[in-house]
């Protein structure tokens, strides 16, 4: 098994963007991660993106671990949602755990990439 990981999460046909801002902030009430799910409490950092494309003006929030996977994995800025479906499709065509892992640099991220590994797989985390 190779320690290799091509996983990209920039295969997907999203609208070219009139618009688009992304931004580092600390929730003043608790959101709900558009990729993982999972609650962002108050008081943590979080990522805020917000654009317009043909004739939809949207906002998107993610935690930061889901953002530098997204960032790490996405060529694209504002392709929103697909992180966790995309990685579940890759590990069952074979890539990597280890090698995912690998390109990643924060404990967080990699916690929660195992975490959702080990949810894929069944298994109790």
């Amino acid at each position: 098994m190779s320690d290799f990981c091509d996983v990209a999460l920039g295969d997907y046909d999203c609208e070219p963007q009139r618009f688009y801002h992304e931004e580092r902030r600390r929730a003043r009430k608790a959101h709900t991660c558009g990729e993982c799910r999972e609650t962002i409490q108050k008081g943590q950092m979080y990522r805020h993106a917000a654009g317009k494309d043909e004739d939809t003006i949207w906002t998107f929030k993610s935690c930061e671990a889901c953002w530098e996977i997204l960032k790490e994995f996405s060529e694209s800025s504002w392709c929103f949602g697909v992180v966790w479906d995309t990685f579940t499709s890759e590990w069952a065509n074979g890539a990597s755990l280890q090698g995912c892992l690998n390109r990643l640099t924060s404990v967080e991220a990699k916690m929660l990439m195992r975490r959702k590994w080990m949810q894929w797989k069944g298994l109790s985390a």
